[in-house]
């Protein structure tokens, strides 16, 4: 005789089982986002603390219970508001080192979980009623300081980008002048050079020394600067390699004729946004992004020659109070940072006592890119940092594509270069770039 079991009654329990299961790995990802950015607020407040303590590290004669305080009452300042009240923070440790000048810190939080915790039902605990998250930072004294030129492309066809433009520069400045760190105890510097045809300067003193002299500025008091002759000498045999890619700063004195390079000058052309030196002072480039205005065509050669002499100490007397250290200062790193949307489309020459520009046709972009990577590798040969980013809004592979490698062969390597396809990439890009120079000062 055969004897069968019956199993209906199975059913059931087993459909529950496989109903919580779901449930568990539908809802997996809302828990495990919500646990990620708890993670990454505690990380952030962790390096506010971590920031505003190691600048001071050597003036608490290894009072630790003070550095202490300090670094606790800097973390919990800057997670005030950051994370609902149903979730527990804490440092769990900190680490000072007065001899060698170094903060090692860690943070965790437990977030309650909404979905996964349905897995208790099956396993009888409550372990999967919070999931715990660590972050650690790590802060040495000794990190250089940062200079950082900003070279932005406000030509027309940015027109309509603008805005994003503007959003990812502020992201960027967020994340090397942080708000919530003293002005004091920053470590970074920050100039904004916007470009087209040339750059914005004002007129005095110090720009007629580098300027054409044959350009009468009394009646003006801002003009374009273009880019540098070589020589005084002018001719069109001349025309495409008459350019000084070097940072050297010279004076004309009373006699025009004996200067050994020059810029030339345009009444119009270029952004309305003149250039801005080396500051901490975040309000004054906060005003100089949002007076961002797109005109004119792309010499990119010229931006970046421009971004380069915002760095060089040779012509601290030309930035004031903006003066760069010097490139033997081993205290200080330099970047630059260089942004274009598109090919380099036109250069400037002058034959007589007059400018010409080339745009678009012929040699153009042939000979802005020549001379744009003359400039990339007179910053290298400084140690100076550069960063590209390349940013497509034309509909034009072929020419996109040239555009892009150029900037991939001015960047230090190609972790230094970045790719935005489209407005809300461009914002991201500056906020990484940003991100890691930040990451010089921190090590995790």
């Amino acid at each position: 005789m055969l004897f069968f079991r019956d199993e209906r009654g199975v059913v059931a329990p087993i459909t529950a089982l496989m109903i919580v299961v779901l449930i568990a790995i539908a809802g997996a990802s809302i828990d495990f986002g919500r646990a990620f950015a708890a993670k990454q607020k505690v990380a952030q407040a962790l390096d506010v603390a971590a920031l505003q303590v190691i600048g001071n590290i050597r003036y608490y004669k290894k009072d630790r219970t003070k550095a202490l305080k300090d670094f606790e009452d800097a973390f919990n300042a800057a997670m005030t508001g950051k994370l609902p009240s149903s979730v527990w923070y804490s440092i769990s440790d900190v680490q000072f080192d007065f001899v060698e000048s170094t903060i090692d810190a860690q943070g965790k939080a437990k977030v309650p979980t909404y979905f996964i915790r349905v897995l208790n039902m099956i396993s009888g605990e409550d372990d999967l009623d919070t999931l715990t998250v660590v972050s650690d930072t790590r802060a040495e004294y000794g990190t250089p300081d940062l200079e950082i030129s900003v070279v932005v492309d406000l030509t027309g066809s940015m027109n309509s980008h603008v805005k994003s433009l503007q959003n990812g520069v502020e992201q960027l400045i967020a994340q090397v002048l942080p708000s919530d760190i003293p002005r004091d105890k920053l470590r970074a510097k920050v100039a904004i050079i916007p470009y087209s045809a040339g750059v914005r300067l004002p007129v005095n003193k110090e720009t007629r020394k580098v300027l054409d002299p044959d350009f009468n500025m009394r009646s003006y008091t801002s003009v374009c600067a273009l880019e540098r002759r070589s020589s005084l000498k002018a001719s069109k045999a001349e025309k495409k390699w008459n350019f000084n890619p070097k940072d050297n700063y010279f004076y004309g004195g009373a006699d025009p004729g004996k200067k050994k390079s020059y810029f030339g000058v345009m009444r119009s052309g270029c952004p309305s946004t003149q250039v801005q030196g080396l500051t901490q002072d975040r309000a004054q480039l906060e005003r100089r992004i949002k007076s961002f205005k797109a005109t004119g065509y792309t010499a990119g050669h010229t931006g970046l020659n421009w971004g380069y002499l915002a760095l060089s100490p040779s012509w601290g007397s030309f930035w004031g109070a903006a003066k760069p250290k010097s490139y033997s200062d081993k205290s200080t790193r330099k970047i630059l940072i260089f942004m274009t949307d598109g090919q380099f489309v036109t250069y400037f020459y002058k034959n007589n006592k007059t400018w010409f520009g080339r745009n678009y046709s012929g040699d153009a972009t042939s000979i802005s890119n020549a001379r744009g990577l003359r400039v990339c590798e007179e910053m290298k040969k400084r140690d100076i940092d550069v960063y590209t980013l390349f940013y497509k809004t034309t509909r034009n592979t072929t020419s996109a594509k040239a555009a892009e490698q150029v900037l991939k062969d001015c960047a230090t390597g190609p972790s230094y270069h970045f790719f935005a396809r489209d407005k809300s990439d461009l914002v991201q890009m500056f906020e990484v770039i940003g991100a890691r120079l930040s990451e010089l000062f921190l090590s995790r």
